[in-house]
C-alpha cells in the first residue's frame, strides 16, 4: 500500500514536469531573447521568430528575414514547435494514465517515449542555434550574451527527459502495484 501511494506520487510528478516542459517551451519559443547584443545606447535582443530592437523608451520587433544560408532558422523552429506537439500529447497521455490506472493500456510508456523525444527535439534545436550563432559577434563593440528564452530551451530539456524516464519507470512496475486493492479483502 506505501509503494503504491509512492507510484502515484512518481505519476504526479511525471505530469507536473510535463505540464512544466509545455510551459516553457511555449514560452522559449514565443519568446525573442535568445540571444541579446548590448551597446551603450541600445539593446537587440534575437529570438527564432522575431528581433527587437530597445533604444530608450523605444522597442521596435521585427520578423527575422531568412538568408539563403540561414535554414538551419527553420530546422530550429520547425524542432521547437514540433517539440510543443509532442509535449502536449505527452502531457495528455500522461494525465489519461494517471486517471486510467490500467496495466493493459501503455499510455504512460508511450508518454514517455514523447516526452523523451520531447527532449531530444529541444536538445537539438538548441544546439543548433548554438553552433550557428556562437561565433557571430554584435556590431563594433557590442556585448553579446544568451537570453532566458535559450536558457530556458535548456531547462526544457532537462525537464522532459526527467519526466520521461519518470513515465518509464511508473509504466515499469508489476501489476499488483498499480493497484492497491487489488486481491485484498475488502473488495
Amino acid at each position: 500500500m506505501v509503494l503504491c501511494c509512492r507510484m502515484q506520487e512518481i505519476r504526479a510528478m511525471a505530469c507536473v514536469l510535463a505540464a512544466a516542459t509545455l510551459v516553457l517551451t511555449i514560452v522559449a519559443t514565443a519568446t525573442s531573447t535568445w540571444r541579446v547584443t548590448e551597446e551603450t545606447f541600445f539593446r537587440e535582443s534575437f529570438g527564432i521568430f522575431i528581433s527587437c530592437r530597445f533604444q530608450g523608451y523605444y522597442r521596435s520587433c521585427r520578423l527575422l528575414d531568412i538568408g539563403a544560408n540561414e535554414g538551419w532558422l527553420h530546422a530550429v523552429r520547425f524542432l521547437m514547435v514540433f517539440s510543443i506537439f509532442t509535449a502536449f500529447v505527452a502531457l495528455v497521455l500522461g494525465i489519461l494514465g494517471f486517471i486510467c490506472i490500467s496495466h493493459k493500456i501503455n499510455q504512460p510508456k508511450v508518454a514517455g517515449a514523447l516526452m523523451i523525444l520531447t527532449g531530444l527535439l529541444i536538445m537539438i534545436a538548441a544546439a543548433l542555434y548554438t553552433g550557428f550563432t556562437t561565433n557571430t559577434l554584435g556590431p563594433g563593440g557590442a556585448v553579446l550574451y544568451w537570453g532566458y528564452s535559450y536558457i530556458i530551451a535548456w531547462v526544457c530539456m532537462v525537464l522532459a527527459l526527467i519526466s520521461g524516464l519518470l513515465f518509464f519507470l511508473v509504466y515499469d512496475l508489476p501489476k499488483d502495484m498499480w493497484d492497491p486493492y487489488e486481491g485484498s479483502i475488502y473488495m
